[in-house]
């Protein structure tokens, strides 16, 4: 059981938790992330969180795609760090996404992230799902956009991509499921 401190140690929304391979737990919350180290007592905002400009962003999913790196969908795009056999962090990158030829913003608003393997990765995210190529390394990464935004991605949640009900995706939105 959590010590009361421990439960009282994230003074903001927490919009989802996840625990990594080390036991250790990470909120993402309203104000970025936060980790309760395995055997600690405390929330706390590690380092790596601090020199980041994730430090003040709504941070609200966290995956584990390909087990050594985890990925965080924020409302400032995708950010992805590492944990190191020392228990450290590093950030390892930052991904925006912007589509001139759909909208004049950014699309930094990321829902949710699907792992198809472990270079390509669906991202939903305000412009609608974008494919995210990493097999040229973090910093040449690549992205698309695969289908814009529109009546049938209205208010999307979630995504589940290629499934056995042969649709492409399915999205989860404010009103329901939607096959596309």
């Amino acid at each position: 059981p959590f010590e009361e401190n421990t439960l009282n140690s994230l003074k903001n929304n927490v919009w989802h938790l996840y625990e990594d391979k080390h036991q250790n737990i990470w909120a993402a919350t309203e104000k970025g992330l936060a980790i309760l180290r395995k055997g600690k007592s405390k929330f706390e905002n590690d380092d790596a969180f601090l020199k980041s400009k994730i430090n003040s962003k709504r941070a609200q999913f966290i995956t584990n795609a390909s087990s050594d790196y985890l990925w965080v969908g924020t409302d400032d795009g995708v950010y992805v760090y590492f944990t190191d056999k020392q228990g450290s962090i590093h950030e390892m990158s930052h991904y925006n996404f912007h589509f001139p030829d759909y909208t004049d913003e950014q699309s930094n608003y990321v829902y949710s992230i699907n792992e198809i393997n472990n270079e390509h990765f669906y991202i939903l995210c305000k412009s609608g799902i974008v494919e995210l190529d990493i097999s040229k390394g973090f910093e040449k990464a690549s992205y698309n956009l695969l289908k814009s935004n529109g009546q049938e991605l209205e208010f999307p949640r979630t995504i589940l991509a290629e499934n056995m009900m042969n649709a492409s995706y399915i999205i989860g939105t404010n009103d329901g499921i939607r096959f596309i």
